[in-house]
């Protein structure tokens, strides 16, 4: 009987000299890339941790992701939109986490503002929030078009030191989307600020947003 213990573990022994990839672990990985969408030649900074030797590809041509250590972040360019896949471990337990970035072409109109849980009340019957876009996620190349309200509310809005009372209105086109937006409204007669009537529950308006036109080669 003890011959034949010897033996299995023996053989287990061998199995595992041999195919070592049995006996890893299962790795944890992450991987960010900001902003995650950007004008075309802007930089994205890619950032990822790895408990082994990490494989980051790209499903566009990207230059300087080779050879690269557990943990750590670079800049980089990408041509088109593109997907990275960050890999690590053995074939057998392995490890895989993506991050995307989107190439803006033509115009994009995304909703910005806040929920008003950190509304600021004024005498006069306006209630504001204020909205920072933080120019490491958006690319500081996104100007604006056109701001306007989501719904028929009036909004009046501040952003780069400019003032305006939405129409909708193109007071602030041409300039950064990035940088902090303050958007304040009316209340309505059955909203305000005592707690014994609502607030509206997020105060945003609509961004109509492009990328700088690139000129045209001679």
């Amino acid at each position: 009987m003890g011959r034949t213990v010897s033996l299995t573990l023996a053989r287990a022994l061998v199995i595992v000299s041999l195919f070592p990839s049995l006996a890893c672990n299962h790795e944890k990985v992450s991987i960010r890339a900001t902003p995650n969408e950007v004008c075309a030649g802007s930089p994205v900074k890619l950032e990822w941790t790895s408990t082994a030797d990490p494989t980051i590809t790209a499903s566009s041509k990207v230059n300087g992701i080779d050879n690269l250590p557990r943990c750590g972040s670079r800049r980089v360019v990408v041509g088109d939109t593109t997907t990275f896949t960050l890999d690590a471990g053995c074939s057998i337990t392995h490890s895989r986490t993506q991050a995307s970035v989107t190439i803006v072409k033509g115009s994009q109109s995304p909703t910005i503002g806040h929920a008003t849980d950190i509304a600021t009340c004024a005498d006069d019957g306006f209630v504001s929030v204020i909205f920072d876009v933080d120019e490491h996620y958006w690319d500081p190349l996104l100007v604006v078009g056109k701001v306007s309200s989501p719904d028929a509310r009036v909004f009046r809005v501040s952003h780069g030191g400019k003032q305006n009372e939405l129409t909708p209105t193109n007071a602030f086109a041409g300039m950064p989307v990035s940088g902090a937006w303050t958007i304040a409204t009316r209340l309505n007669p059955d909203e305000g600020c005592d707690g014994g009537k609502p607030l509206p529950n997020l105060l945003g308006v609509v961004v109509t947003s492009t990328c700088p036109v690139q000129p045209e080669g001679p």
